[in-house]
């Protein structure tokens, strides 16, 4: 992702169904159906999962213009105003990590956590997940945005494959 790299971060978006949830709390965890959309400077950087056999994982799609949308079935609700967004405002994006897994013996590793790192605000992960009962459990079908370190760094799904927040 070298063409965000130095880029202001401008605004966030959710791609949600519908009838989906349309308010956040002002907490460390969100819960995304299908997407999170994030735009630095005028270039736009999604993350989605995807499922293909056995393969559970992240897509990143980077784009100068806005990306299409994932299906009629979808709106993008902007979040930007929220709490643990709006402290990221302006903020300048450093780097993108990721965080993989081997799904089965012999097959490439597939990322299923991204660490957003800036130089002058906090980092926050995007990984598969979801949230019970306040607590996060690995779902191949949903996202969570870990906005707290001490949480990123706890959550780890697979055994042995480290936490989301990885070693650096």
């Amino acid at each position: 992702m070298h063409e965000v790299s130095g880029a202001p971060f401008m605004s966030v978006y959710y791609s949600v169904p519908p009838d989906g949830v349309s308010q956040y709390p002002d907490t460390g965890i969100h819960e995304v159906d299908h997407a999170v959309i994030l735009t630095f400077g005028s270039h736009n950087i999604r993350v989605s999962w995807s499922i293909d056999g056995y393969r559970e994982g992240l897509i990143t799609e980077s784009s100068p213009s806005r990306l299409p949308s994932l299906g009629e079935s979808l709106r993008d609700l902007e979040v930007s105003g929220i709490a643990p967004w709006k402290r990221l405002q302006g903020a300048t994006f450093k780097s993108l990590s990721f965080r993989d897994y081997t799904p089965e013996v012999g097959s490439p590793p597939v990322p299923w956590a991204a660490r957003f790192d800036f130089i002058d605000a906090p980092s926050f992960v995007i990984a598969l997940g979801e949230i019970v009962e306040s607590e996060i459990e690995y779902h191949p079908q949903s996202l969570v945005v870990i906005f707290d370190e001490a949480i990123a760094r706890a959550y780890r799904p697979f055994l042995g494959s480290g936490t989301s927040w990885g070693t650096s």
